[in-house]
């Protein structure tokens, strides 16, 4: 299989993983207003719901169109900031041949949160 690099050796791709209601599009917004313009939100569940409203399923539509995506912006010289629960049975294969064929950093990161908690009152300080 031929390798098809993509991005540049500047180009930065990060990747916010996690379950719902874990801060993923909380911390993606943020990552992009503090840096600015030249940076790519891709959220997945803007192309999935939004773009295509398909339901979440291996082999859907939205795993390609998240690929082209991000392929595009890194190849425009776009950094990018890929957003959504992306379980790793639908969306792995995919993570790992961006991750290969990337020719910057690619930094990936899952958001944990006790969602035993919410719902709960703030602590008083």
């Amino acid at each position: 299989m031929t390798r098809m690099t993509v991005g540049t050796a500047e180009t930065r791709l990060v990747v916010v993983r996690g379950n719902s209601a874990s801060g993923k599009s909380t911390v993606a917004a943020g990552i992009r207003n503090e840096f600015g313009r030249g940076l790519a939100l891709v959220g997945q569940d803007n192309l999935r719901r939004v773009v295509l409203r398909e339901r979440e399923r291996p082999g859907g539509a939205n795993i390609g169109l998240i690929d082209t995506v991000v392929r595009y912006s890194l190849d425009a010289g776009y950094h990018v900031v890929l957003e959504g629960i992306l379980y790793v049975t639908h969306y792995g294969e995919m993570l790992s041949r961006l991750r290969r064929d990337h020719r910057g950093r690619t930094h990936c990161y899952y958001l944990m949160l006790d969602t035993g908690l919410a719902g709960l009152p703030p602590l008083d300080r």
